[in-house]
C-alpha cells in the first residue's frame, strides 16, 4: 500500500471509531435519562364555543389549519352541543377527539364563559367573562 491509501484508511479508521464511541455515549446517555415524558397540554380548558383559532391552535393534535375549520364550522352550523360534536368538523375523529376532549369543554352560545383554570378549577382573572371583568 502506499503511504497515501495507508493514511486514507488510518483517518476513515479513525472518523468510524469517533462516531461508534458518540454512539455509545448517545445510548449511555439515553439509558440514564429514562424513556421520554409526554408533553402536557395547555393548564386551562377551552371553550369550544367562544375560542379563537389562536387558542384552539394550542390543543394537541389542532394546528392553525384544524383550528380554522373548527371556527369555520362553528360560524355555518351555530355552536356546538356537546365536545362529541367536535367530530363533525373534517379532520377531528375518535382519535383526535380523544386527544383534544381533556382539554376542552362546551360552554353555552352567547356571552363567553371564560377559560377555566384546570388547578384551581375558577376563571383565569383577566381572560373572557372573569369575575369584575366588564
Amino acid at each position: 500500500m502506499t503511504r497515501a491509501t495507508t493514511a486514507l484508511a488510518l483517518i476513515t479508521s479513525l472518523l468510524f471509531l469517533l462516531a461508534l464511541a458518540r454512539t455509545v455515549q448517545d445510548r449511555a446517555t439515553a439509558a440514564r435519562l429514562g424513556p421520554a415524558r409526554p408533553v402536557p397540554g395547555p393548564l386551562h380548558h377551552v371553550d369550544i364555543n367562544h375560542a379563537q383559532a389562536a387558542e384552539l391552535a394550542l390543543l394537541p393534535g389542532v394546528g392553525p389549519t384544524l383550528a380554522q375549520a373548527i371556527l369555520a364550522r362553528r360560524q355555518t352550523v351555530g355552536p356546538f352541543q356537546s365536545v362529541a360534536d367536535l367530530t363533525t368538523v373534517r379532520g377531528i375523529g375518535p382519535g383526535r377527539l380523544a386527544q383534544i376532549a381533556p382539554y376542552v369543554v362546551c360552554g353555552p352560545a352567547g356571552k363567553g364563559q371564560g377559560i377555566r383554570n384546570k388547578r384551581q378549577g375558577n376563571t383565569v382573572p383577566g381572560e373572557r367573562g372573569a369575575p369584575g371583568d366588564p
